[in-house]
C-alpha cells in the first residue's frame, strides 16, 4: 500500500514563495568561453604622452589616472575547474575614464597592457604578413614596445560569502581590506566592443549576450562620467536609473538639443583611421530630404483627391492628433514638412489645427 502525502504553501507565507522563486532565477547563464575567472579593482596610471598615436583623453597627460575593473580567466574550462588548470588566459580590462567607458580584452599567455607596439598605415601596408594574424608576433626590433601605462591592482573582488556563524574560505589580509560582492562585480560584468573613447578604433568579445539590454546600468558596467543614450532604455534591468525620464528616443530633438563632441579641429569624433580607408572603408551614412521623398506622397495626396472628403477626412484626423503638441515650432515644422507634399495640404492643415487650439 502507497500512501500519498499532499503539501500545501499557504499563500500567506509570502517569504517561503520568494525564496522559491528566487532560487530558480538566482543564476545568470555561464560563459560558454572564459567561464573561471578572478578579478579585482584598480586604477590606470598613463605613463607617456600618447597624443601622437591617440586622441584619447585618458593618455594624454603623464600620471592622470582612473579606475579600472581587472577580469583574468581561463579560457575552455568551466566555472567548476581547478584554478590549477593549464590553459591560454584571457585579460580583459573595463577602463572607467572621464570621456566613458573603454573595454580592453586580450587573449593571450603574456599579456601586456601597459606596454604596446605601433604601426603606421604605411608600414602596415608593406608588412610581409597580415597584420592581424594571431600566429604572429611584430619583432620588436621593428616595433619595439612602447609604455603607455601601469596597473596598480588595490581592491579585490573575493568570493568569500559571511553567514552569521560561519565564512566558508580562509580569509587573507587583501579580502579582509575592502571585501566586495563576486557576483555583482564579476559574473556580471561585460565587455562590449561598443564601449569606446573617442580616439580608439573596437575590438570584440563574447561576454555581452549574458545579461540582455541595459547591462550599462549595472554597477559594474555604468561608466564614471554620464553617458547620453536615450534610445537604449525600457526592458529589463532599467529601474537602476530614472530611465532617461521624458527624453525623446533619439537624439536631435529640438525639444533635447544634442552637443556631440569635437577634436581640436571642430571636427567630430570619429573611429575611422587612415589605416581603414585603404584596408576597407566603413562609415556611418545620414541622408538629407531632398524633393524626391515626397514625389509619391505628392502622387497619394491626388489620388486622395478623386474620392469625395477623403482629402478633408485626412486633414481632421491629423489636425486631431496635432493639437496635443504644445510647442508652436515643433507644429510649424510639421506644416512645412506636409507643405512639401502639397502646399495646399500644409496650408489646410495649419488652418484647421490652429482653429482646434483657439
Amino acid at each position: 500500500m502507497v500512501t500519498q502525502h499532499t503539501f500545501v504553501i499557504p499563500n500567506r507565507d509570502t517569504q517561503l514563495i520568494e525564496t522559491l522563486a528566487h532560487f530558480a532565477r538566482e543564476r545568470i547563464p555561464e560563459y560558454v568561453v572564459h567561464a573561471k575567472a578572478a578579478g579585482a579593482y584598480g586604477e590606470f596610471e598613463c605613463t607617456s604622452d600618447c597624443t601622437d598615436i591617440t586622441s584619447a583623453s585618458f593618455l594624454n597627460t603623464i600620471s592622470k589616472k582612473i579606475n579600472m575593473l581587472l577580469r583574468i580567466s581561463t579560457i575552455g574550462p568551466e566555472r567548476g575547474s581547478a584554478d590549477t588548470t593549464r590553459d591560454v588566459h584571457g585579460w580583459a580590462m573595463k577602463l572607467y575614464t572621464d570621456e566613458g567607458n573603454l573595454d580592453w580584452v586580450f587573449n593571450n599567455s603574456t599579456n601586456k597592457p601597459d606596454n604596446n607596439t605601433v604601426m603606421s598605415p604605411e608600414q602596415a601596408k608593406s608588412c610581409k604578413w597580415n597584420i592581424f594574424d594571431m600566429t604572429k608576433v611584430w619583432p620588436h626590433k621593428d616595433f619595439p614596445l612602447r609604455q603607455v601605462g601601469r596597473l596598480t591592482i588595490n581592491r579585490n573582488v573575493s568570493r568569500l560569502y559571511f553567514t552569521h556563524t560561519y565564512i566558508t574560505c580562509p580569509l587573507t589580509p587583501m579580502s579582509l581590506a575592502k571585501p566586495r560582492n563576486y557576483f555583482a562585480d564579476i559574473e556580471q560584468v561585460a565587455f562590449s566592443l561598443s564601449n569606446m573613447v573617442p580616439g580608439w578604433a573596437p575590438s570584440v568579445d563574447p561576454t555581452r549576450y549574458l545579461l540582455g539590454v541595459n547591462y550599462q546600468q549595472l554597477p559594474t558596467n555604468r561608466p564614471a562620467v554620464p553617458v547620453y543614450c536615450p534610445f537604449q532604455r525600457d526592458g529589463f534591468m532599467m529601474n537602476f536609473s530614472d530611465n532617461y525620464g521624458a527624453d525623446p528616443n533619439y537624439v536631435g530633438s529640438t525639444l533635447q538639443p544634442t552637443t556631440f563632441k569635437t577634436t581640436r579641429q571642430g571636427l567630430t569624433y570619429s573611429t575611422l583611421t587612415e589605416h581603414e580607408k585603404w584596408a576597407s572603408q566603413v562609415s556611418s551614412f545620414t541622408g538629407e530630404l531632398s524633393t524626391q521623398d515626397f514625389e509619391q506622397a505628392a502622387g497619394l495626396w491626388g489620388v486622395l483627391g478623386r474620392d469625395p472628403g477623403h482629402q478633408d477626412r485626412f486633414i481632421g484626423n491629423v489636425a486631431d492628433n496635432l493639437r496635443s503638441v504644445m510647442y508652436l515650432k515643433l507644429r510649424t515644422m510639421v506644416y512645412e514638412l506636409f507643405s512639401r507634399v502639397d502646399k495646399d495640404l500644409g496650408a489646410r492643415l495649419q488652418k484647421a489645427t490652429e482653429s482646434l487650439l483657439t
